[in-house]
């Protein structure tokens, strides 16, 4: 899936979007305060890897 995707995805979901291209982000839902969300790996404005991340 490339960058581009996932934020029209995070956009549609209320997911606070990835920023940069490269790296390591938290797609987290504003209405529980970060508490739900993924971690997601970037590569060269793909993602490479997804994790589902809670703080409970």
């Amino acid at each position: 899936m490339s960058v581009d995707i996932l934020r029209s995805f995070a956009d549609e979901h209320g997911l606070r979007p990835p920023h940069a291209e490269t790296g390591s982000t938290l797609l987290v839902e504003s209405k529980t305060f970060g508490r739900w969300g993924c971690h997601v790996v970037l590569e060269n404005g793909v993602v490479k890897t997804a994790e589902y991340n809670f703080m409970d």
